[in-house]
C-alpha cells in the first residue's frame, strides 16, 4: 500500500512537471511572437482583430522579424504620410473562403470598416502560394489595377512558389509603398521562361536539311566533272 501511494505521488509530480513545462513552453512561445502552427487555421484570422502592434497577421509564420520591423516602418510611413493603410495576412491553407481574394475582402471590410477606402488587405495562402489584394476605391486607385496583378503574381507569388515567401511578401510591400508615396515601381523580378528549348529536330526537318545537303552535293559533283570538261572542250578547239 505505501509502494503504491509513493508511486501514485511520483506519478503525480511528473504530472504537474510536465504540465509546468508545457505551460512555460507555450508562454514563451508567445511571448516571443512565436506562431502556434499546431492550432493555427484561417478561423484564427477570421476571429482576429485587426493588428495594433504593427501591420501584419502573420498566421502561417513565414515572416521574419527583421523583414517585418523594416515594412512596418514604411508602412507607417505610408499611412500618415499619404492616408494609406495596408494589412498583410498569411494564412497556412483556407478552410471557409474559396479563394484568397474572398478571404482578403472578408479582412478588408472586418478590419476597416470606416476607412475602408483608403485601405488594402495583401493575403498569402501558403499551401498554394496563392496571393490576392482587396483594397478600397481610393487605394485601388492609386496602386492600379495591373500593378496589383503583377505584385501578386509576378512578386508576391513568384517568391512564394520559390519556397521565399517571407522574401515575396517584402517585395510586394515594398512596390505598394512606393506606388502610393508616388514614387517610381522597383518591378517585378524577372521572370525565368519555364519554356525548355528543343534541342531536337523533327521528321519534316531532317527531311527538309536532307533533301537541301543532297542537292548542294548535286550541285558540287556536277561543277567537278562539268567545268573539266568545258575547260577541255576550249583546248581542243584552240588546237
Amino acid at each position: 500500500m505505501q509502494a503504491a501511494a509513493q508511486s501514485k505521488q511520483v506519478s503525480g509530480w511528473q504530472k504537474n512537471i510536465g504540465t509546468g513545462v508545457a505551460s512555460l513552453a507555450l508562454a514563451g512561445a508567445m511571448s516571443l511572437g512565436l506562431p502556434l502552427q499546431s492550432g493555427a487555421s484561417e478561423f484564427d484570422v477570421l476571429k482576429a482583430d485587426q493588428p495594433t502592434n504593427g501591420y501584419f497577421f502573420d498566421d502561417e509564420g513565414v515572416l521574419q522579424k527583421g523583414s517585418t520591423k523594416k515594412m512596418n516602418e514604411d508602412l507607417s510611413f505610408l499611412e500618415v504620410g499619404k492616408g494609406y493603410k495596408l494589412n498583410v495576412v498569411t494564412v497556412r491553407k483556407l478552410d471557409d473562403s474559396a479563394d484568397a481574394d474572398t478571404l482578403a475582402y472578408k479582412m478588408l471590410q472586418k478590419w476597416n470598416p470606416k476607412d475602408a477606402s483608403t485601405s488594402g488587405v495583401l493575403v498569402l495562402v501558403g499551401k498554394n502560394s496563392e496571393v490576392a489584394i482587396a483594397g478600397g476605391d481610393k487605394f485601388m486607385a492609386a496602386l492600379g489595377e495591373e500593378n496589383a496583378a503583377s505584385i501578386t503574381q509576378e512578386s508576391v507569388g513568384f517568391y512564394a512558389n520559390e519556397g521565399r515567401p517571407n522574401y515575396g511578401v517584402t517585395q510586394g510591400v515594398r512596390r505598394i509603398t512606393a506606388i502610393l508615396n508616388g514614387d517610381t515601381d522597383p518591378g517585378a523580378p524577372m521572370l525565368r521562361d519555364g519554356r525548355k528549348e528543343r534541342t531536337y529536330k523533327t521528321k519534316d526537318e531532317v527531311d527538309a536539311s536532307r533533301g537541301a545537303s543532297i542537292q548542294v552535293v548535286g550541285a558540287l559533283l556536277l561543277i567537278a566533272f562539268v567545268v573539266p570538261m568545258l575547260q577541255y572542250a576550249g583546248y581542243v578547239q584552240k588546237d
